[in-house]
């Protein structure tokens, strides 16, 4: 959904693609900001957890608005687009340029912020898919093998 910033129309979140959507309690504490990626894993009592700088896999993207969840982990739900082909626009930490498109980079995080660490490719989970230079946005799909999966217990 486009966010309009002095006049300019910005886009954070889903873009295109077949979405999958669950039902996940959301971990304590967690700060969703509107010009923020919203991705994030399960945690181990099977709460969503936004991502950590240098995160070495995704479980998926949450549909939310800009909030802090409760204090209480799992008093707050959110739904979570689990699908590998969903793409979704998340800030850039640095400039982006045209040549990006098809390669992956890493996860950085800085006062709540979730970007796409077009500098690094690490731990490679995202898919750099489309690029907006105008506004230093990537639009980006979870990477092949970088979804998280948890087993039954």
């Amino acid at each position: 959904m486009p966010i309009n910033i002095y006049g300019k129309p910005i886009f954070c979140g889903y873009a295109r693609g077949k979405r999958t959507m669950i039902w996940l309690p959301i971990a304590a504490s967690q700060v969703f900001k509107a010009l923020s990626a919203k991705c994030g894993q399960v945690d181990s009592n099977n709460d969503f957890a936004l991502s950590a700088d240098n995160d070495t896999a995704i479980f998926g993207w949450a549909e939310m608005g800009e909030i802090t969840s409760s204090s209480t982990a799992g008093a707050d739900k959110c739904a979570v687009d689990i699908s590998m082909d969903a793409q979704y626009w998340v800030p850039a930490d640095a400039t982006v340029t045209e040549a990006m498109r098809g390669e992956t980079c890493d996860i950085i995080v800085s006062t709540n912020i979730i970007k796409a660490d077009v500098g690094e490719n690490n731990q490679a989970v995202f898919l750099i898919t489309e690029v907006d230079t105008a506004n230093q946005y990537v639009m980006v799909k979870i990477a092949d093998g970088k979804q998280q999966a948890k087993g039954v217990a």
